[in-house]
């Protein structure tokens, strides 16, 4: 479905808008300037309504990109059956609106989302809070935990072992690969700002500890010295790494 897409422009300023709480505590503030516009309850009800399935959406990274490649690429991975719309907040952040269920399913659930290898985090809007204050850390992924063995591949089990790796949204006990050998994969939200986990283990009292190999499917760009999301290798530190070193990666 065709999307609105707002022409490029300048952005608003977040500093302005938190800086205005802080003018307030100094200013003798006229009565004019206290005559609030009172906004009736049902007018209220049906602008709240107005902002149904809407969310913040941010790129992860440091670096400028124009917004119509983003939105082209978006309307691409996206897919949308009915209308929406995107709105940019500032660089690398927008708000998006889509018109029905399934939509916002497809926004919200079916990630991972990727724009020129980097994340695209997105989390629930009211309309109403500064977009700045929504807290933008977590990327869907599906991860592969290889060589449980049956007796200890019960869904509590796995899940207390996910729970190492991030916030577990379902688990398939027995996914198949292409060479028809099963797996325990897992569905998660990822926080972007802590180092990807690489191995869980297992300790049953009176026996031995097992580990348990973490494979990540469809990842966005990850740094293979600190295992960080949102820049590289090359670009970890003053960028120059010996292969031994590298911590993350194949």
């Amino acid at each position: 479905m065709a999307a609105k897409f707002p022409k490029e422009g300048g952005s608003s300023n977040p500093k302005k808008a938190a800086n205005l709480q802080e003018l307030m505590k100094k200013l003798v503030l006229k009565d004019e300037e206290l005559d609030d516009v009172v906004l009736p309850k049902e007018e209220f009800v049906n602008l709240r309504e107005d902002a149904r399935w809407m969310a913040v959406v941010k790129v992860h990274t440091s670096k400028h990109f124009g917004n119509q490649p983003f939105f082209q690429k978006m309307d691409a991975a996206w897919g949308f059956a009915k209308k929406w719309s995107i709105r940019p907040v500032e660089d690398n952040m927008f708000v998006l609106q889509v018109s029905c269920l399934g939509d916002w399913n497809r926004a919200m659930l079916d990630g991972p989302w990727i724009f020129r290898q980097q994340g695209v985090l997105l989390e629930p809007y009211d309309g109403i809070v500064d977009p700045n204050s929504v807290k933008l850390t977590r990327i869907h992924a599906w991860v592969q935990v290889r060589g449980i063995p049956p007796l200890f591949r019960k869904e509590a089990i796995v899940r207390d072992m996910a729970a190492r790796i991030g916030e577990v949204l379902s688990v398939d006990l027995y996914a198949l690969g292409a060479s028809g050998t099963s797996f325990v994969r897992v569905r998660f939200k990822l926080d972007v700002n802590k180092p990807l986990t690489r191995l869980v283990g297992l300790h049953p009292e009176g026996s031995v500890r097992l580990h348990f190999q973490v494979l990540y499917e469809k990842l966005p760009k990850f740094c293979e010295m600190c295992g960080l999301f949102g820049h590289g290798d090359l670009e970890c530190g003053d960028g120059v790494h010996s292969d031994d070193d590298k911590q993350y990666g194949d």
